[in-house]
């Protein structure tokens, strides 16, 4: 069992668990760069009615009437796109700071998991190392297998519970 605290978030579980939750962040992180594309998408759609709306202001000048008008009314429209411009950008923002967060966060997790794996590796062959010795030590010494027995029972010289 493992515990990484990042960002205030605590990660526990095994290295499959923390497999599962990267996974889960780039599932995130995909549907938060589709949300940046489609709001991108609808800022060059605003961009586009915005020089239609310029276009209307230069080709009304031959009567002032109709250039007053359409002036205001694209004036009013290029500050409602402007608007709605500012709160996508907000939104991207908002977006793009989730994707590097996340992004942030998948590092640190791949990180983990490498260091972990390179532990388990190391845990293993620890292992085999230690049967090794273990079985090197009996052949040494013969006693230990006469006496293995009685290897951390209670009362008697090899009680090792203290």
């Amino acid at each position: 069992m493992c515990v990484f605290v990042y960002s205030g978030v605590v990660f526990r579980g095994t290295l499959a668990t923390m497999k599962e939750q990267i996974a889960k962040e780039e599932e995130v992180l995909s549907n938060s760069k589709k949300l940046v594309e489609e709001f991108n998408d609808m800022i060059a759609a605003i961009e586009e009615r915005r020089k239609v709306a310029e276009y209307r202001i230069v080709g009304s000048k031959n009567s002032k009437l109709i250039w007053k008008e359409g002036h205001k009314s694209a004036v009013a429209a290029l500050k409602k796109f402007e608007k709605e411009l500012k709160e996508y950008d907000k939104d991207i923002k908002m977006h793009q700071d989730k994707v590097d967060a996340t992004n942030k966060k998948i590092v640190k997790l791949k990180s983990k998991q490498s260091a972990m794996e390179t532990d388990i590796q190391k845990f293993k062959e620890d292992a085999v190392a230690y049967k090794k010795l273990a079985h090197q030590k009996v052949k040494a010494h013969p006693w230990i297998s006469d006496d293995m027995s009685h290897f951390g029972k209670k009362n008697t010289e090899y009680d090792f519970t203290g």
